[in-house]
């Protein structure tokens, strides 16, 4: 389910039903922790995105001279900071 999906859902309403209130609190809470998943997923396509650049880098430079040692490879691209999930 999507955030704004989550946002828009309308519950029926019962006699002797759930406390609005409540309901709205524990939706806005399933948002916010959805909001912070969906933002970590982006930033780890990021990363892989930048990890497989990196890969394909190597293969060429690999092909380009099969004799160089492995420990002049260039370091690796920066890791982008991500949010914990639940914190």
């Amino acid at each position: 389910m999507r955030t704004d999906e989550i946002i828009n859902y309308k519950f029926s309403r019962a006699f002797r039903g759930y406390d609005i209130i409540e309901v709205d609190a524990l939706l806005d809470e399933i948002v916010r922790s959805q909001e912070r998943m969906e933002q970590d997923v982006r930033l780890l396509e990021l990363r892989n995105d930048m990890l497989l650049e990196e890969l394909a880098r190597l293969r060429v430079a690999r092909r380009e001279n099969p004799s160089a040692p492995d420990a002049e490879k260039q370091p690796a691209a920066p890791q982008p900071t991500t949010n914990q999930v639940g914190a």
